[in-house]
């Protein structure tokens, strides 16, 4: 089976657009879930490429050295990202993009399609029906009515951004097996869109609610109770 591996903008990604969506549908589809329709050894060779895709927060478009630009400028030749390299030549470099200031956005419009401003999650989600967003001096201005429990795959989330229809579930009910790992930071914390699978991913990884570890540290089990967290902040399967 030819592999198509689709290392897609390794930056700070991507309030992507219709067109992007469609581009990863026709660019990205992949392996068949075991039991799908396949063809049998003697058919004629699978020519529907795998994808891996990565979305990196707080990655800018030139911290590799894999120039997402016409040319190679003096950021790229500062770093050392060989794997990025192979992976681009094996796969599609999207080059004309751009992110929302934070990663809840960007993450929700990479799998619906839409832009932050349709959807209407503009900043990042955790805790359920609470807003992120600090309190003002003076209480000059109310936080907006924005969906702060993010993106929920169900009509019964309250403060959400309703979408059933998502690009894994696209890619699983084409016949794709998908699998989620890391960061998934959709829905607050007791959502339905806390959880990857829920969207269409097949296999969910450490992907949850939060947006990352309350610690590096192994020894500290990767939570920041140790320094007076609630737990919030702990992944699941990283107990």
């Amino acid at each position: 089976m030819k592999t198509l591996s689709a290392a897609l903008a390794t930056f700070r990604l991507l309030s992507c657009s219709l067109a992007y969506l469609l581009a990863c549908l026709l660019a990205a589809l992949a392996v068949p879930r075991a039991g799908a329709d396949a063809p049998a050894p003697a058919a004629k060779p699978q020519t529907r490429p795998n994808i891996v895709f990565f979305l990196v927060d707080d990655m800018g478009s030139q911290d590799c050295s894999l120039p997402f630009w016409s040319e190679t400028t003096a950021l790229n030749k500062r770093y050392r990202t060989p794997n990025l390299e192979l992976l681009a030549q094996g796969g599609t470099t999207f080059t004309q993009a751009y992110a929302c200031a934070v990663c809840s956005p960007s993450r929700t419009s990479l799998m619906t399609g839409q832009n932050a401003a349709r959807h209407g999650v503009t900043c990042w989600t955790l805790r359920k029906n609470v807003s992120p967003e600090p309190a003002n001096p003076k209480n000059m201005w109310k936080p907006a009515a924005w969906p702060y429990n993010g993106m929920c795959p169900d009509a019964g989330c309250e403060r959400s951004f309703v979408c059933e229809q998502t690009l894994p579930r696209l890619l699983h009910d084409a016949g794709y097996f998908t699998i989620h790992c890391g960061k998934a930071h959709w829905g607050a914390k007791g959502t339905s869109g806390a959880e990857p699978k829920n969207f269409g991913f097949d296999v969910n990884i450490a992907g949850s609610y939060m947006g990352g570890p309350g610690s590096y540290w192994g020894e500290k089990k990767y939570s920041a109770r140790w320094r007076g967290d609630d737990g919030i902040w702990d992944i699941p399967g990283l107990e």
